[in-house]
């Protein structure tokens, strides 16, 4: 029973152990892609970040102003 039980245990330690170096195969690999698409992915952040402050956040600071002036002054 206990050499069933350790070839079960063997068998396990070695998949979990070529699963664990493929992973890092992988990793190695695909540093190129991952490192081109981190930076794709900054370049775009830096250009649509500010694009949502101008075109999200200011209009809907002005709104809210807007709602709120009108709330004082215009009260019915």
């Amino acid at each position: 029973m206990i050499t069933l039980i350790l070839t079960f245990a063997f068998i396990y330690f070695v998949m979990w152990l070529v699963i664990k170096v493929i992973g890092l195969v992988f990793k190695i690999a695909l540093f190129p892609v991952k490192l081109a698409f981190s930076l794709l992915f900054a370049i775009i952040g830096y250009v649509v970040f500010p694009a949502l402050i101008i075109f999200f956040v200011l209009p809907l600071i002005v709104v809210i102003i807007g709602a709120l002036t009108c709330k004082a002054v215009c009260r019915i």
